[in-house]
């Protein structure tokens, strides 16, 4: 669900069981999904089960990646591509188990019997607040409204350049084909920072990476110059099979392979990777596989905050697999 928000300003076109609880302030995940093994844990030897399905606020997808933690036998799991996580071996009795997927976190208190306990829960959004701008072609706000989550939605970038902007959103994510304010690109650049810096997050897609990563991250994300074409938007128009070589991504999706189709003009990342940053998604730079392969998407941090950059995203007839990567990466953050 959004809030329309709009604010005078240019903006240029390029070619591109529930609970209350959650975070009211921007802090890096306290549990970390790779600390735990997917699907199931073995706790102890007790005769309790807990199989814990988690889904989005709405209930309509599963939440691949999300950690299950039981603090009373300091054991958890990671849920598999289906959303399930399941704990063996608990002592029977009330347990507060606590769900964590990125910035998204949920409190409840399940009474485990002898044998298996079966609960699932919605993953609430808690305080976490959302902030989106408009895009031509990707819309990350239509994947957010499939998950039953609130955001504010901006037309205009010029809001950038308000440093207090930044302390109403824990999240915050720019659309291809949104570019920043032409006023003060020095401005909106350190504000940026300061927010990452923070403990923001920030999801950029395709067009708008120049604009709003590549500028004030300079040294944290590479593209491709004019080395190899005129400008960074060198990418060709095709449909084609991209790797996913991330484990964690690997286990959410259920897959290592998925189909993405990139218009014309797209944003080329640069094979060799800033220090710190991590690959995702990788695939081949043109329709000439045996050419050579490139990043798709990448994540890096910056201080306590985590920026991730994608050049495919939702462009005309995305494949469901799209949207279920995309899924993992607004609760990856």
């Amino acid at each position: 669900m959004r809030r329309l928000i709009i604010l005078a300003g240019v903006l240029a076109v390029l070619a591109c069981k529930k609970d209350t609880t959650g975070p009211d302030t921007r802090q890096a995940p306290a549990l970390d999904p790779r600390n735990f093994p997917v699907g199931v844990a073995s706790c102890g030897q007790e005769s309790g089960t807990l199989q814990m399905e988690v889904r989005s606020p709405n209930g309509r997808f599963p939440v691949p990646g999300a950690v299950v933690y039981v603090g009373e036998e300091d054991c958890g799991a990671t849920t598999d591509s289906s959303g399930r996580a399941v704990l063996q071996g608990l002592s029977p009795g009330s347990k507060s188990v606590v769900i964590q997927a990125g910035l998204f976190r949920s409190q409840t208190s399940q009474t485990v019997q002898a044998g298996t306990t079966a609960v699932s829960v919605n993953l609430s959004q808690g305080g976490v607040r959302l902030a989106v701008f408009y895009g031509v072609y990707d819309a990350i706000q239509n994947v957010l409204d499939s998950l039953g989550f609130t955001y504010d939605f901006f037309q205009s970038t010029d809001t950038l350049l308000d440093p207090d902007f930044f302390s109403d959103y824990d999240m915050v994510f720019i659309n291809c084909g949104a570019v920043g304010p032409y006023a003060d690109t020095a401005a909106y650049g350190q504000n940026i920072r300061s927010y990452i810096q923070g403990g923001g997050r920030l999801y950029v897609s395709d067009l708008a990476i120049p604009f709003f990563v590549d500028m004030p991250f300079d040294s944290q994300i590479r593209l491709w110059r004019e080395e190899w074409f005129d400008d960074p938007y060198g990418g060709q128009g095709m449909d084609t099979t991209a790797w996913a070589v991330d484990s964690l991504l690997i286990s959410a999706v259920g897959l290592d392979t998925f189909t993405v189709q990139f218009l014309s003009g797209w944003i080329m990342l640069d094979t060799v990777l800033a220090p710190g940053s991590q690959v995702l998604v990788e695939g081949p730079a043109s329709p000439d596989q045996g050419l050579f392969v490139v990043p798709y998407t990448e994540e890096f941090s910056f201080g306590n905050g985590k920026v991730f950059v994608t050049s495919f995203h939702l462009e005309g007839s995305s494949p469901e697999e799209v949207e279920r990567f995309l899924q993992h990466l607004i609760f990856r953050f």
